[in-house]
């Protein structure tokens, strides 16, 4: 996704058919900020896109630096997603998925 907001949000919000995104190089910048005693201004919070109809899941991201691959998993649809480590590796990225059949009318 060359870390690109609108792209992002132009899939997740045009894919209907989708249960699953693994991103790669996803948008990951300032989307608030949180108040801070010591920091006048507030302390930035990062993240990534977010959109309605999906749920995140940031990988565990080392301070001072951005995600390589994030999750997304269609909420109300036939997967539940959960995420687990094997190595604290920066490029390793691993991810568990549980499939349930949901029957469709």
């Amino acid at each position: 996704m060359c870390r690109r907001n609108a792209v992002t949000h132009a899939l997740l919000n045009n894919n209907a058919h989708t249960n699953l995104f693994l991103i790669q190089e996803p948008w990951f910048d300032t989307i608030g900020t949180t108040r801070n005693d010591s920091a006048h201004q507030g302390m930035d919070v990062l993240g990534g896109v977010a959109s309605p109809g999906w749920e995140i899941i940031y990988p565990a991201i080392p301070k001072g630096l951005w995600p390589k691959v994030m999750t997304y998993s269609g909420l109300g649809k036939c997967c539940n997603v959960w995420q687990f480590w094997i190595s604290c590796s920066v490029v390793l990225y691993s991810v568990e998925i549980s499939l349930s059949i949901t029957e469709r009318k």
